[in-house]
Parts: structure tokens; C-alpha cells; sequence
């Protein structure tokens, strides 16, 4: 299986963000790879619905993680112009409803916030 994934450093927290569609089932074998491969990342997250226009962040254990939300959010606003701002929610494991993200863009980095839900 070919893979697309990128790396994102939100808070010093590195995160793989697979953009290719992976079978839930796959996904941690998947991800333990990745980790044994990408050795100063930390966690393995699943973009998935790219396709279909409805974006789910899954991660690689079914939990929620907030710098790996900030790190969906500002990879699906990628072409966001310097000095604009998104707000989106997004429906993310570990989580009971949608998570409330804002993504501004200031000098070429991402500003993310996420509301964070209770444990």
C-alpha cells in the first residue's frame, strides 16, 4: 500500500497526519510502522472522508488529541492566505461531538485553537 502523510509539529507534539484512505482495521499496523520509520514523531492520526468532502480526524488508538486536531485543521486550510482566518468544526475520535477549531494564518505559521472536550 502506497501512503500519503504528512508531518506536522504543533506544539512540539509530532504528528503524522495519513491523508490516504487506510481501513480502520489497518490502522494500527499501519501507524506502527510509520512510527518505526518516522522515529521523532509521536502519534499516528487518520484524515478520513477527504474524498467525500466530510474530514474525521481518527487516531491510531481511537483516542482524542488536541495537537493532532490543530495539526488536521491547519493541514485542511493549507491555501489559507496570510492573514485570513477559518473557523471549523470537526468530528474527531475520543470525542462525543464535534470539536470547535479556529485557524488563523499569521506570517506564513497557523495560529490553531481547538476547544478542547472534557475527559
Amino acid at each position: 500500500m502506497e501512503l500519503r502523510y504528512t508531518i506536522l509539529d504543533p506544539t512540539k507534539n509530532i504528528t503524522i497526519l495519513v491523508t490516504t484512505p487506510v481501513p480502520r482495521d489497518m490502522q494500527p499496523r499501519v501507524a506502527a510502522e510509520l512510527l518505526q520509520r518516522e522515529r521523532d514523531v509521536e502519534q499516528v492520526g487518520f484524515a478520513e472522508g477527504l474524498a467525500a468532502g466530510t474530514p474525521r480526524l481518527q487516531m491510531m488508538g481511537g483516542e482524542f488529541c488536541g495537537n493532532a486536531t490543530m495539526s488536521m485543521a491547519a493541514w485542511l486550510h493549507r491555501d489559507l492566505p496570510i492573514g485570513e482566518s477559518r473557523a471549523l468544526t470537526l468530528p474527531v475520535s475520543g470525542a462525543t461531538a464535534r470539536v470547535a477549531c479556529r485557524v488563523p494564518r499569521k506570517d506564513g505559521c497557523y495560529i490553531d485553537t481547538v476547544a478542547m472536550p472534557r475527559p
